[in-house]
């Protein structure tokens, strides 16, 4: 059987490597998730518009901007997250992922 996956869920899973692996301790993704999480919140507060976000970020951005109901983006300091920070921000992809799972069991 195939399994097809679209490129914006392919940045998600990637992205959540990134998050993983900086919960393990190596620190080489932390510039990059800082800046997915400042532009999403950026865009939340409206100091961005979505034409004004970075393309190869636009469906994280996006994606964290509509999945942030309990105000996470708001309290959060792009470039200083600790790991408490990490494993919430890894809480809302997890969410997703499970509703995507389940959504596709009840599809097939």
């Amino acid at each position: 059987m195939y399994y097809s996956q679209s490129i914006e869920e392919y940045n998600i899973s990637i992205f959540r490597l990134f998050i993983q692996r900086t919960l393990e301790g190596f620190e080489g993704y932390q510039k990059e998730i800082s800046e997915v999480i400042s532009e999403a919140k950026d865009l939340l507060q409206g100091k961005r518009t979505i034409y004004d976000i970075d393309k190869e970020s636009y469906a994280l951005v996006i994606f964290l901007k509509n999945h942030d109901a309990n105000g996470f983006l708001n309290n959060i300091d792009p470039n200083n997250i600790n790991n408490t920070e990490y494993k919430s921000l890894l809480g809302i992809f997890d969410i997703q992922e499970q509703y995507s799972s389940a959504e596709c069991m009840h599809n097939y």
